[in-house]
């Protein structure tokens, strides 16, 4: 996932820094194998300028990758310019806007990856319902439960229970008997 970011980036980099900058006659060049620094040999400004643009170019995009391999369960965050941060012993990671409310509720929560799946489920159904506030954060919500070598969509019917249970609760802790439900749902 890190090279594919990688490749990404470079390729928008290419598409909106060094095309428009240098045009056709840089193509041209770089098909008979003539690389940046060669073609800019007598621009050195126009060069330092370049691989300032270049190097600071924002994709626009984090990804959050989750599986499960041999060693466990595993959870990074992709971002600009293609770092990656590992969240293993977090447990969770969240991004975009809402993200910072997502992980606050999720931390305020005390979810770890050693949390009940009803725990869980419900964690992240708040965690959503949190980052409603931020700008762009649509109302729409679906979950996914990753087990090992599947997954399944939670069901409209879990997300109801999941929106009701929040609702009962005032977005507090909710009763453990309230959780039952959302265990009989995913059995």
């Amino acid at each position: 996932m890190h090279d594919s970011y990688t490749e990404v980036r470079l390729a928008k980099v290419r598409e909106f820094i060094i095309i428009p900058n240098l045009g056709p006659d840089f193509v041209r060049a770089e098909q008979l194998g003539v690389s940046i620094p060669q073609y800019l040999q007598q621009q050195q400004g126009v060069y330092q300028q370049l691989v300032t643009h270049m190097s600071n170019f924002n994709v626009g995009v984090d990804i959050v990758v989750a599986g499960i391999d041999g060693g466990g369960a595993r959870i990074a965050v992709i971002t600009h310019p293609g770092t990656t941060a590992w969240f293993d012993k977090l447990g969770h990671a969240a991004i975009g806007s809402g993200g910072i409310h997502a992980n606050m509720r999720l931390a305020l929560g005390a979810q770890t990856s050693h949390s009940t799946l009803a725990d869980t489920l419900y964690r992240v159904y708040e965690a959503k319902r949190a980052s409603e506030v931020a700008p762009g954060v649509g109302q729409a919500t679906d979950i996914v439960i990753v087990d090992g070598t599947r997954s399944t969509e939670c069901s409209r019917e879990t997300l109801t229970a999941l929106k009701e249970i929040f609702e009962e609760s005032g977005g507090r802790v909710p009763a453990a008997a309230s959780l039952e439900r959302i265990v009989k749902l995913v059995g």
